[in-house]
């Protein structure tokens, strides 16, 4: 379970030594009995660079002496982040081919276990190889290419609307309720909101 950059853990095979084997791979994953380990033995830092820029304008109306109502505009410059390392990569679907891609490893049942079989070589492995490449075949970042330190998006102006209001229901003015809503807009498509 995992990848090599985080690590892979194997509970597959029942350890018969262990006096807290439970038999069930699920089980031992959840009580943190692996039989074994792996994580690359090198990472590199991709250097993240991200920046925003952001304005407001807003105004308030006093409607009636126990209300007021304050409304605005957030205006966002969303610059997208760029690998200030050179690291940075994507995918460009002009260059890939499917072709390219290694083979998965393809489950199987022997002996009313479930097993993964290598497709190239006819092996089995254990069930944890479950979605994971078949190594040593095909290119694993077919169709992926170097973009340096560029970003991989344009900036864009986002804003969002947001109102608020302030209530004092009592003449004293002890008391006060306030509450407020924002709509986040991306451009022109709206994404969320903001309570």
């Amino acid at each position: 379970m995992g990848n090599a950059g985080s690590g892979i853990f194997n509970f597959s095979a029942p350890n018969p030594n262990s006096p807290n084997n439970t038999g069930n791979p699920f089980a031992e994953g959840l009580l943190g009995l692996y039989d074994n380990y792996q994580s690359a033995s090198t990472r590199f830092n991709l250097d993240d660079i991200g920046r925003n820029f952001e304005w407001y304008a807003q105004d308030s109306w006093r409607i009636k002496k126990k209300l007021t109502l304050n409304y605005g505009l957030r205006f966002i410059l969303d610059i997208p982040v760029k690998s200030g390392n050179q690291y940075g990569s994507t995918i460009d679907f002009s260059q890939y081919n499917p072709a390219d891609a290694p083979p998965l490893f393809q489950p199987c049942m022997v002996n009313g276990i479930r097993m993964m079989e290598n497709p190239v070589t006819l092996a089995l492995e254990p069930a944890a190889y479950e979605d994971q490449f078949v190594p040593g075949v095909g290119n694993p970042a077919a169709g992926s290419v170097s973009v340096g330190n560029k970003p991989l998006a344009n900036s864009r102006v986002c804003f969002s609307r947001q109102v608020w209001v302030c209530l004092r229901p009592n003449r004293d003015g002890k008391t006060v309720v306030r509450g407020g809503v924002g709509q986040v807009l991306h451009s022109a498509d709206e994404v969320g909101f903001v309570l």
